[in-house]
């Protein structure tokens, strides 16, 4: 029964970063939608998208995240 309290820690650590890293992914994209000029692109950089796109991009994607770390800490088995 030990090696079920252990995985559990490690899920619950999992499930607690996918919510933190999803909160900041939606900002993240949600700063990029709202103001353009925010993140500044070199010549160096290749990005196929323009800003308003990368940033709906990462916002799903954030949102996407949070929900699948709420649903580990919920014990859903899907969520697994």
């Amino acid at each position: 029964m030990a090696s079920r309290g252990f995985w559990a820690g490690w899920v619950g650590f999992a499930g607690i970063l996918m919510v933190v890293i999803g909160i900041l992914d939606f900002f993240q994209g949600l700063i990029a939608i709202i103001r353009d000029n925010y993140y500044v692109l070199t010549p160096s950089q290749i990005i196929v998208f323009d800003m308003t796109t990368w940033g709906w991009i990462v916002m799903l994607w954030g949102i996407v995240l949070l929900l699948a770390g709420w649903s580990l800490l919920s014990g859903a088995a899907l969520a697994r």
